[in-house]
């Protein structure tokens, strides 16, 4: 049933975003030719692969945050069968293909119709297909499953308030969940979620989160290029001369900065000390000119990062991908966002690095922020006006600040 509804919505839809893709409405062009291409390479992948050579083993993010949990995994794999070929795919056009060495293929996931696994038959078939913490496909995991093919979720978790769990929903999803060959879920509340939504409540286990995992290599391994790594330095300085600090806005969405640059703009004219950096989620041109429009309305002064002067700039838009996990080191707290969007982002990195962290209402469906938040070392704001306060909070008591950073940290 799910499948039936589900690939209707999919034919019905399809016209649309055709029309869509030729007139290019909202980028759907670019999202159409980067499904098209990920179709191509995933299908000369397989083709072009032997007997000769180890199945590979497919993983799957949906966006950044996940993408870093699938690094972790592979390199895990990679250390244990270092000839096994990995594959990984992406759905969000926020994710930056590139180069990855523990990656044989790296691709942006073709639309879930059922015509577009067929290849999966013909040549070499992936071992095991890893999604990770919520991304399932009913026409994909269909096709794995008659291939014999398994298919897992890993560093899964989901809120108790998901529409899944409740019905009608949960009897329609339940056979896609039912043909999972296991559920590695963060932790036992999310365990427990999960297995409302199969009868193989034995396969959902509890296995952790590879987020961390990510959050320590890249801790161990990765610095800023050095010409990014002077600039936050000057930056920060010059925050500290002035008696401030910085606070850092990560993946921020419009529906975030309707909420967040109104209490922003109020406290950098009473904090004159401070500076704010801001990483937009998406860094197209037309949201960096919302972001851009929407801080000069509240007669702020943006620039972006090369342009930026260290002892003059307060407002900074960093207009480049790879440089967010890294740049938390020079912050004093962040805020994450998502969570006026539709779900919360990656709150883990900043919490390993001992930053007090600021969110948006949604973030049940996220294990790690929710954990974060009965201890202490996150603070849920449903409104600006809340938001207002944490950060004045913060801003005003190093040692307040100081305090929520090391529970976030423990």
């Amino acid at each position: 049933m799910i499948r039936l509804l589900y690939n209707l919505v999919l034919f019905v839809l399809w016209p649309l975003y055709r029309l869509a893709a030729l007139f290019n409405v909202s980028g759907a062009r670019a999202f159409y030719e980067s499904r098209r291409t990920g179709a191509a390479a995933l299908t000369r992948y397989l083709h072009n692969s032997t007997a000769t050579h180890p199945a590979p083993i497919w993983l799957h993010g949906a966006s950044v945050g996940e993408i870093d949990q699938a690094l972790a995994l592979a390199r895990e794999i990679k250390s244990r069968q270092p000839e096994r070929p990995i594959l990984l795919s992406a759905f969000s056009m926020s994710v930056r293909l590139r180069e990855i060495p523990e990656v044989d293929l790296f691709f942006y996931l073709p639309l879930d119709f059922p015509g577009s696994w067929r290849d999966l038959q013909h040549g070499q078939r992936p071992i095991a297909f890893i999604t990770m913490t919520w991304d399932v496909f009913p026409n994909l995991i269909y096709r794995l499953s008659k291939l014999n093919i398994p298919a897992f979720i890993c560093s899964a978790s989901i809120g108790a308030d998901n529409r899944r769990l409740r019905f009608p929903f949960r009897r329609l999803v339940r056979p896609l969940y039912d043909a999972l060959a296991g559920i590695g879920a963060v932790n036992i509340e999310t365990q427990t979620l999960f297995q409302q939504l199969t009868q193989n409540k034995q396969r959902v286990v509890v296995t952790g989160d590879t987020r961390f995992d990510t959050i320590f290599y890249k801790l161990r391994s990765a610095d800023l290029p050095v010409a990014e790594k002077v600039r936050f330095q000057a930056l920060q300085t010059a925050a500290n001369k002035a008696s401030g600090g910085i606070w850092i806005l990560a993946s921020t969405y419009a529906a975030d900065d309707r909420e967040l640059l109104p209490a922003m703009a109020r406290l950098l004219q009473r904090h004159t000390g401070w500076k704010v950096l801001i990483f937009p989620h998406k860094l197209d041109e037309r949201r960096l000119h919302e972001l851009e429009t929407g801080l000069k309305d509240l007669h702020l002064s943006p620039v972006r990062l090369d342009a930026a002067r260290a002892d003059t700039d307060r407002v900074i838009i960093v207009d480049r991908m790879g440089l967010l996990a890294l740049a938390y080191r020079y912050a004093d707290f962040c805020y994450v966002g998502g969570a006026f969007h539709h779900r919360i982002h990656n709150v883990a990195e900043p919490a390993a690095l001992g930053l007090p962290v600021i969110t948006g209402p949604r973030i049940d469906w996220a294990g790690v922020a929710v954990e974060l938040k009965q201890r202490g070392g996150l603070r849920r704001c449903r409104q600006g006006l809340e938001i207002y306060g944490v950060a004045q909070q913060w801003m005003q008591s190093a040692d307040e600040r100081r305090r929520a950073g090391q529970i976030a940290a423990d």
